[in-house]
């Protein structure tokens, strides 16, 4: 099956980017992992944070809780997914100044090296 091929190759990658994303964030320097590194930006905590807030928002939504609110219309958001956010992960691009949903902003007390080492919230906590 073609399909399956695809997610296969999809979930090592997938594997690959995690792992090379935890020993990058193994080389940030305890001194560095609050600093934010200029103004407007995240500090590594914030972003490690970010990220494990995002896949806390997807595993919740495929389990039937809450997920990001839509912000544009659908039509809007199937063009924007299909044919925009292939070529930003194609390019590993990213607009400048492009705003993070709320619901995957860390706070500044949530933002804390702890907290962003060990995931946003405890395995399995489920619900936000």
């Amino acid at each position: 099956m073609a399909g399956e091929g695809r997610w296969t190759a999809a979930l090592a990658e997938h594997e690959t980017v995690v792992r090379a994303c935890l020993a990058a964030s193994e080389r940030v320097a305890a001194a560095d992992w609050g600093r934010v590194p200029a103004p407007d930006k995240w500090s590594p905590a914030a972003v490690v944070l970010h990220i494990c807030q995002s896949y806390e928002l997807g595993r919740d939504a495929v389990a039937g809780g809450p997920s990001m609110r839509l912000r544009i219309a659908p039509p809007v958001a199937w063009l924007s997914r299909t044919l925009i956010l292939p070529v930003f992960l194609a390019t590993e691009r990213f607009p400048r100044g492009a705003k993070a949903p709320a619901e995957v902003v860390p706070s500044a007390t949530e933002a804390q090296p702890t907290d962003a080492r060990r995931g946003s919230r405890s395995p399995g906590a489920g619900g936000r």
